[in-house]
């Protein structure tokens, strides 16, 4: 990797002794999608590199949100509710529900092939209802527990067929947050251990990560490349925490809960998102991972707690950055305002 760019300010201290200071500057070819020319930006980009920078090749863990961190969460609908707002993981959904029984994609979403026909309209109806788009609410447990095991009785390998037949109308290169990903793919480059923490499922998460890798350019030459784990995703391997379901012994999704990344000493009941998020940085990550998380982004409430636990560690260098913040997320900038960058990214 070539040289920064380095600035060296010179010091008279008494007139006798002279201090030499350097500071690296950033450097266009690692974040191709940033503005360089918006001081603002470049001020917050200057932050994010010199921390990366002092912490390079030492292998520490940085952990990134999916939905509104590293990928948009308001995507217009093309189908069913046509440009209502929704996350990538419910349009797939709304995708799969207008496909049941098309023979591109045998077995799609197999427990919604109803009798009646009528399948279609049960799924959008589901995802509506934990998507919180109906007079019911749901709380966070029975949200994703059930998103986990709507696929159920589908095996990997026809729901990783599925979600490609979804992102031809739904391509990752119209979604993406690029200078989020530039940062991701900078960190990797720089000797960290990244994972994506996400309420999603992490076989869907996956499938999207190959697509970029394959489809989207990082600088004119090179395309991304993460690595976070294959698809069909292997949970044993992969750097992906999330929401999903067990496989049954004949290799199917079945309709229980893997409840892997957030078992903890008192048995209690936690999913991927807000305090289960920590958990899995706690508990889980620890098992996989021999240095610490000392870089944390995310853009929501569900992230405030394991924001907090990156930022709050002693004796080690951290730093979050907050994408679009919203919610409780914001009320840890008073506290962290030394640790906690607020980044702004379009739609």
């Amino acid at each position: 990797m070539a040289t920064k760019k380095i600035i060296r300010i010179g010091i008279f201290v008494g007139g006798l002794v002279y201090l030499s200071i350097a500071f690296a500057l950033p450097k266009q070819s690692d974040y191709p999608h940033w503005d360089f020319n918006n001081p603002g930006m470049y001020k917050k980009l200057v932050k994010i590199d010199s921390f990366i920078n002092k912490n390079r090749n030492k292998n520490y863990v940085a952990i990134f949100d999916w939905d509104g961190t590293l990928y948009n969460e308001k995507i217009p609908l093309k189908q069913y509710s046509i440009g209502a707002l929704r996350a990538g993981q419910p349009a797939w959904h709304i995708w799969a529900s207008y496909h049941l029984y098309d023979p591109k994609y045998p077995n799609l979403f197999p427990m919604f092939h109803a009798l009646d026909g009528k399948g279609q309209i049960y799924l959008d109806r589901k995802d509506d209802y934990l998507e919180g788009q109906t007079n019911v609410k749901v709380d966070d447990y029975n949200k994703f527990s059930q998103i986990a095991t709507i696929e159920a009785n589908m095996t990997p390998v026809q729901f990783t067929t599925a979600v490609n037949g979804y992102l031809k109308l739904y391509p990752t290169k119209n979604y993406v947050f690029y200078p989020m990903l530039d940062i991701m793919q900078h960190l990797i480059n720089s000797g960290f251990h990244v994972w994506i923490v996400t309420g999603s499922n992490p076989y869907f998460i996956s499938v999207l990560l190959r697509d970029i890798e394959k489809n989207i350019y990082y600088t004119k030459y090179r395309k991304y490349h993460f690595n976070l784990g294959s698809t069909p995703y292997n949970p044993k391997l992969g750097h992906i925490a999330g929401n999903m379901a067990r496989l049954t012994v004949n290799h199917k999704f079945s309709m229980i809960y893997d409840d892997r990344y957030t078992t903890n000493n008192l048995n209690q009941l936690y999913v991927v998102e807000g305090e289960g998020k920590k958990i899995v940085l706690e508990r889980y990550i620890p098992k996989r991972e021999k240095t610490p998380i000392i870089f944390y982004a995310g853009n929501s409430g569900g992230d405030y707690a394991a924001m907090q636990y990156v930022l709050s560690q002693k004796n080690l260098n951290t730093l979050g950055i907050g994408v679009n913040p919203q919610g409780t997320l914001k009320q840890l900038k008073e506290k962290y305002f030394k640790k906690l960058i607020f980044v702004p990214v379009k739609y």
